[in-house]
């Protein structure tokens, strides 16, 4: 009796551990850009920003589809940091020894986050969602600010 009380208890717990393994590997591993300035110390890795604003059903579309894709979301967990920004936050971040922020004191459509403001290229209107990746180096590497169906976001990151 003894040894099916252990058998099932081993059971129970080996089932539980695949369950929890498996649903790890459904959804990408997002940073903040505090923990991303961090783990680029420890070890130096692409990055894949992604800005998205509450409005923008392109975004949520992309969030929900998307980055829920487990192809996708293996293959970004396993090659890139990645970080998901609401591009109106009016919280401030604390990044590579800087603190940015949104100049608006509330969230206002229209007034964005220093930091989106930052991997803007000059010039370029704010249009999202927008979806960067970074080199080690932090260069762009590749940047667009349009809605990707699974297959061709796929192809993006790879």
């Amino acid at each position: 009796m003894k040894d099916m009380k252990a058998l099932l208890l081993n059971i129970l717990f080996l089932s539980c551990l695949v369950s929890a393994q498996a649903q790890t590997e459904q959804e990408i591993n997002w940073l903040t850009f505090e923990q991303l300035s961090d783990s680029l110390d420890v070890q130096p890795k692409e990055t894949l920003l992604f800005f998205y604003t509450d409005w923008c059903s392109y975004c949520h579309k992309m969030m929900k589809e998307g980055f829920k894709n487990p192809d996708i979301v293996r293959y970004i967990n396993t090659h890139y940091y990645a970080v998901r920004f609401d591009a109106e936050s009016i919280n401030p971040v604390n990044f590579d020894g800087q603190v940015l922020k949104n100049t608006s004191k509330h969230k206002v459509p229209g007034h964005f986050h220093e930091v989106a403001l930052l991997f803007n290229p000059p010039g370029k209107k704010l249009i999202f969602p927008q979806l960067i990746l970074l080199k080690n180096d932090f260069s762009i590497k590749k940047n667009t600010n349009k809605y990707l169906s699974s297959k061709e976001l796929l192809k993006y990151v790879k």
